[in-house]
C-alpha cells in the first residue's frame, strides 16, 4: 500500500491526452494523487503499487477487454469506471459486477472528484486501521509480558466453568499447578468451594457478556468486578481470596487476578462445607464487613494544625520538576510542611492524615493554594516563568464551590489559570469519577491542567485515561524505587508511559534518586522527573536557585 496521505492512481485510457485531462481534473480539485497511464488492459496485473484504477472507456478500449484482466488481479483493487456512452450496457454491468466500485459519466467532473475523494478517504482509513492493529498487537504483547512478570496470581479463562487458557507462575504456585502441566485439564470452578461456585460462575459469565456487548465501548466493557470465595488448591491447601475479573474485549475471555485474603490453611485442615459453620470464612466475612477500628487520633497534632490555620503556621516548600525534553518553563511541585512544637518540620503525609481525621482537610488545601498564588504572583512579576503544581484532596474535589472559589482567588492575586496545574490522587478519581470529570472541564475553561497523581498502582490504572480528560500523570513514587533491580517495574512503567501517550497525557516520574533510574526513565519516554537527584524541596526564598 502506498502512503495513505497520497493516492497512487493508474489511469487506463485509449489516448494519453484523455489521461492528462483526468489527472488535471483531480489536481485542480486539490486531491493528493500521483500515478501513471497505460493503454494496455493486460498491464493491470502489474498494478501492485497502485491504490486505485480509473478506467476511461472508449471505442478503442471496451469494457470487455478490461474485465478479462481485472478479474485476474488476485487483489482487491478499487476501480472507477468513466463511461462515454458508446459502450454496451451489459458489458459495463459485467465490469461493475467484477468489483468496480463506481461508475461515472464522461464529462461529469464533480462525480469523478467525489468518487476519487471517497477512495482516498477509505485508503487513509485503512492505513489508520493497520496502525491501530499494530498498536493493539504491541499492547497485547506488552500485557502478556507484564502478566508473566507480575507477582500477582493472574490467569485468563473462558466459558462459565473457567477453563484456563494461560496463567503466570504466581497463579500456578498459588493453586499448586506445576510448571509444564497443561492448564486445559484444570478449570477454575474445580478449585472453588461448592458454596461459591454459582457466584464465581456468574462473575465469569457476566464479564464475558460485557466483553461481547456491542453497545459498550472497550473502556466501558473492561470494568473490573470482584468476588470473594474460598478455594482448594490441587495439593489440598485451602484459602480465601478475592478474585478480580476483567473482560478481555479483544479475545472475548476473562482475565482473573487472585489475591489471598488470609493465610493458606494446610491440607490437613479440611475446609468447612457451609459458610455459617466455617470459623475461617466467618472471620473473613467479619473482616470484610466490619471496618477496622480507627487509628488513635493525634490530638496534639490536630491542635497544632488548628493553630497553624489561624496563624499561618504552615510552610510551603517547592521541588523542581525537570523536563527531559527541553521545556523552558520553571515547573515546581508545591509541598506542605508544619513546624511542630519541637521546632521540627512535619511532612504532608503526617499532617494531611490528621487533618482528614479532624475534618480540616479542605481548610488546609485552601490555605496552601492562597499562599502559593501569592508567591506565584511575586515570582511572575520578577520575570520568572514559574508554574506551580498544587495538590487537591478528595474533600476539596467533593466541594462543589471549589471552582468558584478558585476563580475568585485567581482574580484577587492576579494569577492566570495557565500558570497552574492541580493534581488529585488516582484513588480520589476512582471514587468520584463524575466530580473528577467536572473538575477537568472546569480547569480547562480557566486554562489550568489536571494531573493524576499516585498513578499506576492499580492493574487497570490506564483505563482512567480513557474515561477522563487528564493532562498529565504523576507516577506513584514506588514505581521508581529499586527500578532497575525489580524485574516487573521497568515493563510496567513502559506500558504506562505508552498508555499515557496514546491518551494525550504527559508523564512525570516522582522519587527519582539515582542516575541509573534516571537514564532508564529517559529512554522509556517520560516527559518530566521530580526527585532529590535533581533538586530537593526548598523554601520560597530559595526558589530561584
Amino acid at each position: 500500500m502506498s502512503n495513505t496521505t497520497t493516492l497512487t492512481v493508474l489511469i487506463l485510457a485509449a489516448q494519453a491526452a484523455r489521461a492528462e485531462e483526468l489527472f488535471a481534473t483531480l489536481r485542480q480539485a486539490q486531491l493528493p494523487v500521483r500515478g501513471s497511464f497505460t493503454q494496455q488492459p493486460h498491464k493491470l496485473v502489474r498494478a501492485h503499487h497502485c491504490d486505485l484504477v480509473i478506467a476511461a472507456l472508449a471505442t478503442e478500449l471496451p469494457a470487455t477487454a478490461i474485465t478479462e484482466h481485472y478479474v485476474n488481479l488476485g487483489r482487491d483493487l478499487p476501480m472507477v469506471v468513466v463511461c462515454d456512452g458508446t459502450q454496451d450496457p451489459s458489458a459495463v454491468l459485467t465490469l461493475l459486477s467484477a468489483g468496480s466500485s463506481t461508475l461515472v459519466h464522461a464529462g461529469d467532473e464533480a462525480a469523478l472528484i467525489r468518487a476519487v475523494r471517497r477512495e482516498w478517504k477509505l485508503r487513509a482509513m485503512a492505513g489508520q486501521i493497520e496502525q491501530l492493529r499494530a498498536r493493539l498487537k504491541l499492547s497485547e504483547h506488552e500485557i502478556h509480558e507484564l502478566i508473566g512478570q507480575s507477582t500477582t496470581p493472574t490467569a485468563r479463562v473462558r466459558d462459565t466453568n473457567g477453563q484456563h487458557l494461560d496463567a503466570n507462575a504466581a497463579y500456578r504456585s498459588l493453586f499448586g499447578i506445576p510448571e509444564g502441566t497443561a492448564l486445559e485439564s484444570t478449570a477454575l470452578l474445580d478449585l472453588v468451594a461448592p458454596e461459591y461456585r454459582d457466584a464465581m460462575r456468574s462473575l465469569i459469565d457476566n464479564n464475558e457478556a460485557r466483553g461481547r456487548a456491542p453497545e459498550l465501548d472497550s473502556a466501558s466493557a473492561a470494568v473490573s468486578q470482584t468476588q470473594t470465595a474460598t478455594f482448594t488448591a490441587t495439593d489440598g491447601r485451602s484459602f480465601a481470596a478475592q478474585v478480580q475479573a476483567t473482560p478481555d474485549v479483544q479475545e472475548e475471555v476473562t482475565c482473573l487476578q487472585v489475591r489471598p485474603l488470609e493465610s493458606v490453611i494446610p491440607a490437613t485442615v479440611a475446609p468447612a462445607p457451609h459458610i455459617e459453620t466455617s470459623p475461617a470464612v466467618s472471620a473473613l466475612a467479619a473482616q470484610l464487613i466490619v471496618p477496622p477500628p480507627p487509628e488513635t487520633v493525634d490530638s496534639a497534632l490536630i491542635a497544632q494544625i488548628e493553630r497553624a490555620l489561624a496563624s499561618d503556621g504552615f510552610k510551603l516548600v517547592f521541588q523542581p520538576i525537570v523536563s527531559l525534553h527541553g521545556d523552558s518553563q520553571e515547573l515546581y511541585s508545591v509541598l506542605l510542611r508544619l513546624l511542630d512544637d519541637n521546632h521540627a518540620f512535619r511532612v504532608a503525609d503526617d499532617v494531611l492524615e490528621s487533618a482528614a481525621q479532624a475534618g480540616q482537610l479542605p481548610e488546609v488545601d485552601y490555605w496552601a493554594i492562597r499562599k502559593a498564588l501569592a508567591v506565584l504572583n511575586v515570582r511572575r512579576q520578577l520575570g520568572q516563568r514559574a508554574h506551580f503544581f498544587l495538590s487537591l484532596s478528595a474533600a476539596a474535589l467533593a466541594d462543589d464551590q471549589f471552582l468558584i472559589w478558585l476563580c475568585d482567588q485567581l482574580r484577587e492575586h492576579g494569577v492566570r489559570g495557565s500558570w497552574l496545574s492541580f493534581q488529585i490522587n488516582e484513588s480520589a478519581a476512582r471514587a468520584m469519577p463524575e466530580l473528577t470529570e467536572q473538575l477537568a472541564l472546569g480547569l480547562k475553561q480557566i486554562k489550568s491542567r489536571l494531573v493524576l497523581a499516585q498513578f499506576g498502582l492499580n492493574p487497570d490504572s490506564e483505563l482512567l485515561l480513557t474515561n477522563h480528560t487528564i493532562d498529565l500523570v504523576k507516577f506513584a513514587p514506588s514505581l521508581t524505587q529499586d527500578l532497575i533491580a525489580d524485574s516487573f517495574k521497568p515493563g510496567r512503567l513502559r506500558h504506562l508511559v505508552q498508555s499515557a501517550k496514546h491518551a494525550g497525557a504527559r508523564t512525570i516520574a516522582v522519587g527519582v534518586e539515582d542516575e541509573t533510574s534516571l537514564g532508564f526513565i529517559w529512554t522509556a519516554g517520560v516527559a518530566y522527573v521530580q526527585g532529590h537527584l535533581l533538586g530537593r524541596p526548598s523554601s520560597v526564598f530559595d526558589i530561584g536557585d
